[in-house]
């Protein structure tokens, strides 16, 4: 099992092996070592080598140890776990139905953000476009808000983030609250043109006289 196996405290960012942490669990070099000799030799051998591989573990205890036992360094160090870095993947990993979904509402509410600049800048009429941009941006806050990525911790007992989902959540978090921002500036300058209660104007009409003369309008609405 899990428990079985030392664990690494001290370099909890890297993958070192350990031949006895401090509760007291050996490993399987430091097992055979204890059992075929006593637990003070393999005490003495970790207090030298604690997170050394076999392999660099030049000590006359432990060539001697394998001699008598019939086995050499290279078999020993097969024994040991290869221990490669850590995979980057269980750190930083988007789903591929968080990626899509993002990439939908990100397209949708950069276009809504445009439509709602030419709307403000010409002061064109509509609610349409505003009101789906609240709707669509007020989706994308609540959707990157629920994956930002919380702490969690690696196998080793450190807390890690999920940095690449939590900066597109931050994304959509960012991208929804413009949307919301420019919709809702959109809908209060939004204001049909009332028509003017008064109008007047001059103009010229032809006489009897084939002279052109000057005329005036005066409309009042009521």
């Amino acid at each position: 099992t899990k428990e079985a196996f030392p664990k690494n405290y001290d370099y909890a960012d890297q993958r070192k092996p350990c031949f006895i942490d401090k509760d007291g669990t050996i490993c399987a070099v430091g097992y055979l070592i204890e059992q075929t000799t006593d637990r003070e030799t393999a005490e003495a051998l970790n207090r030298k080598y604690k997170y050394s591989n076999v392999l660099a573990m030049n000590d006359e205890r432990i060539h001697k140890w394998a001699l008598e036992n019939g086995v050499t360094s290279e078999e020993c160090a097969v024994i040991q776990p290869s221990y490669g870095p850590t995979p980057s993947y269980s750190y930083n990993h988007i789903t591929p139905a968080y990626a899509i979904s993002s990439s939908v509402i990100s397209g949708l509410n950069l276009s809504l953000n445009i439509l709602n600049g030419i709307q403000i800048a010409q002061g064109a009429s509509g609610n349409s476009i505003p009101v789906l941009g609240l709707i669509t941006g007020t989706g994308q806050v609540a959707l990157g808000s629920a994956m930002l990525a919380k702490e969690h911790k690696n196998w080793y007992g450190s807390n890690y983030n999920n940095e690449s989902q939590k900066a597109l959540s931050m994304i959509n978090i960012g991208l929804g609250t413009s949307t919301i921002i420019l919709s809702t500036f959109n809908l209060i300058t939004n204001r049909k043109v009332k028509s003017k209660l008064t109008s007047w104007n001059f103009y010229s009409i032809p006489t009897q006289s084939n002279y052109g003369g000057l005329a005036f309008s005066f409309t009042r609405k009521f």
